[in-house]
């Protein structure tokens, strides 16, 4: 687990986009760009609670800061909550995907996500929507194998 100090420091380092100050990027979370924490850190009185977050986060903050130039955040964060909807619906998660070693992320992807939808059945919003699913997933998945490179 990390906390969002550390999650973007390792961004920055992954990207020669531009990495949002923790504010914005708490703004992000807000915005269901990023995840949630999923535990919290006392510091005791007075330090107040540093939020963790899962270890993917630094993916979601480099997957967002790429695509945010073509796409808006507000249909980021829609790309996002609709893909992990359907990953829920497979017993799957981002965490899942995201995973060293994990040789199942494409197949899941393509096949679950995508593959078994025959386009000729979507109406124009729906093909849009698994348009921006396919390119949020995609780009996902090259910084998540671009961070385990290194």
């Amino acid at each position: 687990m990390k906390t969002l100090k550390n999650a973007r420091e390792i961004a920055k380092k992954m990207t020669c986009k531009n990495i949002p100050k923790p504010t914005t990027l708490h703004d992000w979370k807000a915005r269901g760009i990023i995840s949630d924490p999923i535990d919290y850190d006392n510091k005791g009185a007075g330090g107040g609670r540093v939020g963790l977050y899962p270890d993917y986060v630094v993916i979601e903050i480099v997957t967002a800061a790429e695509l945010r130039e073509e796409i808006t955040l507000k249909k980021i964060g829609e790309a996002r909550k609709n893909i992990i909807k359907k990953l829920k619906e497979e017993n799957e998660s981002l965490e899942d995907v995201s995973k060293v070693g994990s040789g199942a992320g494409m197949n899941i992807i393509s096949n679950k996500l995508l593959g078994e939808i025959g386009i000729i059945d979507l109406d124009y919003d729906e093909l849009l929507k698994m348009k921006l699913m396919d390119k949020y997933i995609r780009t996902f998945w090259k910084v998540r194998n671009r961070i385990f490179k290194n």
